[in-house]
């Protein structure tokens, strides 16, 4: 009996195939999208499609049902605020998003590490995985950087006066992770020189855990 593929089924089955190759493409086209969007419009398609990449990421990592769906939930509530404080200036959305966004950082990166660390496979998508981990951490960092500074005015010290405080912190959060501290931009307040310490050291620790792992497992593998 022949089997017709729907176009759905066939998108289906290709993110089963390439599930973090798909996710690193989307995810580096974002940041390089990023410079060009500005203004409210830009702020708004950049937080919709962030949170393409984080239901993206709960879905290719595949945890528990039980933590899958309240998860969807929480990022579609992110969504529906960033958006509602991208149209409003209403200070009462600053103190809930903050939350939201570092709960969320947790979850999703919890279960990508998860769904990279038991993977036993040795492959192409998983050395995929590993980088899109990394590249994920550092967005992660940037948007609790971005909701911290609107909460708090001033936790950083920015080089210029560009008025796209997301666009730099999520650049700040890129150099922090990889430990370049250019020092163009600096984190000024007690609690975000805290949080930019614990940023470089999860991504030193990531590169030589995950990352090795992974490129280790690719070579064991082909010998």
């Amino acid at each position: 009996m022949s089997i017709h593929f729907t176009p759905l089924r066939s998108l289906v089955h290709l993110i089963e195939i390439w599930r973090f190759r798909l996710l690193l493409g989307l995810l580096t086209g974002v940041l390089f999208l990023e410079p060009l969007l500005t203004g409210r419009g830009g702020e708004i398609i950049m937080t919709g499609l962030f949170g393409t990449i984080l239901f993206g990421a709960v879905l290719v990592s595949e945890p528990p049902r039980r933590a899958r769906y309240p998860t969807y939930a929480l990022i579609a509530v992110w969504l529906a605020l960033g958006w509602l404080s991208h149209l409003s200036v209403a200070s009462a959305l600053q103190a809930p998003l903050l939350l939201i966004t570092m709960v969320i950082g947790i979850t999703v990166f919890g279960f990508t590490l998860r769904a990279l660390i038991v993977n036993p496979e040795a492959d192409i998508d998983a050395l995929a995985g590993a980088v899109f981990g990394y590249l994920l951490l550092a967005v992660l960092w940037a948007l609790f950087y971005t909701q911290l500074e609107i909460w708090t005015p001033g936790s950083f010290r920015f080089s210029d006066g560009s008025d796209d405080r997301s666009g730099e912190l999520l650049y700040f959060s890129l150099v922090t992770i990889t430990t370049l501290g250019y020092g163009d931009i600096t984190a000024i307040n007690p609690f975000a020189r805290i949080c930019t310490g614990i940023e470089a050291a999860q991504g030193t620790l990531y590169l030589a855990i995950l990352v090795g792992r992974a490129v280790g497992l690719l070579h064991n593998q082909h010998k």
